[in-house]
């Protein structure tokens, strides 16, 4: 935690990256991090979008009871929500997305601290990541207009951000997870 992304609300923009043109198109993707929410505030763990709603691949934290994962290639959207984890504690988060297959349910995984989530999907989750060079893709806050507005920061600490343009294994997820043992498993093992 002494080195992780602290993200204040009040000023935050979150952090501006390139990646956008590094998750476009793949019919396989993950991401992983460790958060720390400070609230039950809405916000952004990551976002990448063309205008307000319109998301191309958001992680947002809605409420205390939902968050929602969404992958779009336009409309319908497809949106994953599930229950939202714990606030005052750190969690680790990854998604896994595989395109190649048929329901939703295969294609989108979400594991929370080493645990599958229940999902209720909406929407269709597409057979491949969306065209996602409309803007950047920022962490820690919404990124419309190529202009991250700080009223959707993220109120907390993440670390620990990774992507792979692979869909991770569940045993991959435990690898990352780590144990009461070994500590936090480290990205670059995989």
């Amino acid at each position: 935690s002494n080195y992780s992304m602290d993200f204040d609300p009040a000023a935050s923009s979150g952090i501006i990256t390139s990646l956008e043109t590094e998750i476009q198109g793949k019919t396989e993707l993950s991401f992983s991090l460790w958060f720390y929410s400070n609230s039950t505030a809405q916000g952004f763990l990551f976002n990448n979008e063309t205008s307000n709603s319109n998301y191309r691949i958001s992680l947002y934290y809605e409420s205390a009871t939902t968050t929602s994962l969404r992958l779009t290639n336009g409309s319908p959207q497809g949106i994953a929500s599930f229950a939202s984890p714990p606030i005052n504690q750190w969690n680790h988060f990854v998604f896994t997305f595989d395109g190649s297959q048929s329901a939703d349910s295969d294609k989108l995984k979400i594991y929370i601290n080493n645990s599958p989530q229940t999902i209720t999907f909406s929407g269709t989750i597409p057979t491949q990541t969306p065209s996602t060079n409309v803007g950047p893709l920022v962490i820690g806050n919404g990124s419309w207009s190529t202009s991250p507005l700080p009223n959707y920061a993220f109120n907390g600490k993440i670390d620990g951000f990774s992507i792979f343009n692979y869909a991770l294994s569940s045993s991959q997820v435990t690898t990352l997870y780590g144990s009461s043992s070994t500590g936090i498993g480290n990205p670059m093992s995989l």
